[in-house]
């Protein structure tokens, strides 16, 4: 059937491409954590999040104890995984 074809070839049926990119790894969950954490007693436990600006600008992780409310904040020029340890 493939030789009355303009082409004259055989047509190779490509593999489909799924896309990868923007999906996260899932972490552990909030209900996971330790009770203890949920009591607020000790110092150490701390919440850690990320402020997202525009889309090319730095971002700022804010770092808040849960019990003494201190608070850390870093700006981070780039969105790169490896920015996300403190310095």
């Amino acid at each position: 059937m493939y030789r009355y074809l303009c082409r004259k070839k055989r047509y190779r049926k490509r593999d489909r491409v799924y896309e990868t990119r923007g999906k996260l790894n899932k972490g552990t969950s909030i209900d996971e954590r330790p009770s203890i954490v949920d009591v607020r007693q000790r110092i150490g436990d701390w919440k850690v999040d990320t402020v997202i600006g525009i889309k090319t600008g730095p971002s700022l992780v804010s770092m808040v104890d849960r019990v003494s409310r201190l608070s850390q904040f870093i700006k981070v020029e780039t969105r790169k995984s490896n920015m996300g340890a403190c310095k």
